[in-house]
């Protein structure tokens, strides 16, 4: 359409969009997507894999040459691409801050549950390499999704109302957990942490953390002035998890005694859906986390986490041909 200008001529108006989509239909200009700068890991240290700017094609610059040309001689518009910048550029990565591995923490795993530990190596690969700025949020299911068979997941081991059933994705608590002590030992804001129902020996009392697609999830929030680099991997039997930033914290954990300790029962199932279970008590545990400046004993803050955790009762799965 044409519009009056103000200064007494006409000037023409464009849908924009519907131009360059028109323009771009007719006439090829080469575009790509910036990428951010990452990490990989090489030796087991971090290596910045810098920042590639990208090309697009601008919308208000096709209508301001296309307009150009309904007065120009020759009729002919010029279109190129601009260069966009990524989000996140090398300069922003070597600010990071990403210089040495401020957490070290591994989990161990029984290895002869092959398809759980399948899906464990699928969560660590997935999870590794993860960014978190300052004042970022890690969301352990923002990153997974939900687990299916389609992402590579099988079925593996999971706690569900209180008994050991099944599932596809099952086992990837052991990753919660190693991401959740990381998170601790880190200093870092714990926003969202939910502990297993009953006690799992193989994990800190009072210093694990479950995870379940969409409910239940692991967050947290890095409130240091640095960003934090995640590597996971599962090697030996471990989940193993390290952060690589810089140092803000010196942090340590002080247990509690075990309180209202609760004896175990013994459940005969004879049901097709039966999974055997080893007995353990439930209790209740108290966690401190304390916080104190690199080489410094003075400390700085501390909160404390209470955990209850039910018994895991002795399932016996009665049903002929079952697992003892």
């Amino acid at each position: 359409t044409m519009v009056p200008d103000g200064k007494g001529s006409l000037a023409p108006r464009f849908d924009e969009a519907r131009l360059a989509r028109l323009v771009l239909g007719a006439v090829p200009v080469p575009t790509k997507a910036p990428r951010n700068a990452t990490w990989t890991f090489v030796g087991g240290s971090p290596r910045l894999v810098p920042a590639v700017p990208g090309a697009a094609v601008d919308e208000a610059s096709i209508a301001r040459a296309v307009a150009a040309a309904l007065t120009d001689p020759a009729r002919t518009a010029r279109i190129t691409p601009v260069v966009t910048q990524p989000s996140f550029t090398t300069a922003d990565a070597e600010k990071a801050g990403v210089r040495e591995a401020v957490v070290d923490f591994s989990s161990p795993f029984p290895p002869e549950d092959t398809t759980r530990t399948h899906n464990l190596v699928v969560a660590t690969n997935r999870i590794n390499g993860t960014y978190i700025p300052p004042g970022g949020t890690f969301s352990l299911n923002g990153i997974l999704g939900e687990r299916t068979t389609a992402k590579g997941y099988a079925d593996g081991t999971l706690i569900l109302n209180g008994r050991l059933t099944r599932g596809v994705g099952g086992g990837i608590s052991q990753v919660s957990t190693t991401i959740y002590n990381l998170a601790y030992f880190a200093g870092a804001d714990i926003i969202a942490a939910t502990p297993h129902a009953f006690y799992i020996p193989r994990y800190p009392e009072g210093r694990e953390a479950t995870v379940y697609w969409p409910t239940v999830d692991n967050k947290w929030k890095n409130d240091t002035p640095y960003g934090m680099l995640l590597q996971t991997w599962v090697e030996g039997g471990n989940v193993r998890g390290r952060i690589w930033s810089t140092k803000v914290w010196d942090v340590k954990s002080i247990k509690g005694e075990r309180r209202n300790v609760k004896a175990p029962k013994t459940v005969r199932d004879d049901s097709p859906t039966c999974y055997p279970q080893q007995p353990n008590p439930g209790f209740d545990v108290t966690v401190v986390r304390q916080w104190y400046r690199p080489g410094s004993s003075a400390l700085v803050k501390s909160e404390s986490f209470t955990t209850h955790y039910i018994p895991e009762d002795r399932i016996i799965c009665t049903r002929p041909g079952a697992k003892p």
